[in-house]
């Protein structure tokens, strides 16, 4: 008898395994939202060394428990256990991404299109404690971002498809190209409005990086690639090589 390998595909997006009503999009979305602000907009009363360290778990928290809270604990929907397949994909995408990276980096440096990220520019100056602490809240907060897109890119998954009554390969289309465009237009402030390293830069890494989760349909595949590309790049910086690398996609807001 000859197996049926099963195709795994999004959740939610077509109703499956249940139905997400528009009122838990608009309260997920808006967590994600309120964690940015976290990230960006000085909280009243609040140091500002005590924002800058507790803002990247924030940024996080507030859409995880969100997603907690509109799936009643079924967080396996997007955080799958991981196979030794995703970890390798994982590792596969970081690959891909930092070479394609450094190829746009090299285009967009010969246009004189390149604004040099303040925490690169300055890794190589920061004490061993300082290193260990930016790498260690970079995860954390790197998980917050594959939130902020891969959420969003669902939802807009679910809009297309169900709302707008399109085809799955056109909904997974548009959701690609409006989450990397969104997640490049959060950059703009980082790089000083430079929309060409912004917008092209950004959003071109973060398909690859959408394309990571796309071939699992597990974050957690997402999440190694943009750990591992970003842990490389802050490395990079950390051993005095900014000046090598200082565009390099991804980075701390």
């Amino acid at each position: 008898m000859t197996k049926v390998k099963q195709t795994v595909d999004y959740p939610l997006y077509n109703g499956q395994p249940y139905f997400m009503p528009i009122g838990k999009w608009v309260v997920i979305l808006a967590s994600i939202v309120v964690g940015y602000l976290t990230m960006t907009v000085e909280i009243p009363f609040m140091p500002n060394e005590v924002q800058s360290k507790i803002a990247p778990f924030l940024f996080t928290l507030f859409p995880l428990i969100a997603l907690v809270w509109a799936t009643k604990g079924k967080l396996g929907i997007l955080f799958k256990k991981p196979e030794v397949s995703h970890v390798l994909y994982g590792i596969l995408f970081f690959i891909i991404n930092f070479i394609v990276t450094l190829g746009v980096a090299a285009l967009l440096s010969s246009m004189g299109a390149v604004t040099v990220n303040a925490v690169l520019g300055h890794g190589d100056t920061l004490s061993t404690v300082e290193k260990l602490w930016t790498l260690f809240f970079s995860g954390f907060q790197l998980i917050g971002e594959e939130l902020l897109t891969i959420l969003p890119f669902l939802a807009i998954m679910q809009l297309c498809f169900i709302g707008f009554k399109m085809s799955r390969k056109a909904s997974v289309f548009i959701a690609l190209i409006v989450t990397a465009l969104i997640f490049g237009a959060l950059h703009l402030k980082t790089y000083n409005f430079n929309f060409a390293q912004a917008i092209l830069g950004i959003g071109i890494a973060r398909i690859i990086l959408t394309l990571a989760y796309m071939k699992t349909k597990n974050i957690w595949t997402s999440i190694i690639a943009h750990i591992l590309n970003d842990w490389a790049i802050f490395g990079t910086s950390m051993l005095g090589g900014a000046v090598a690398a200082p565009f390099l996609m991804h980075f701390l807001h």
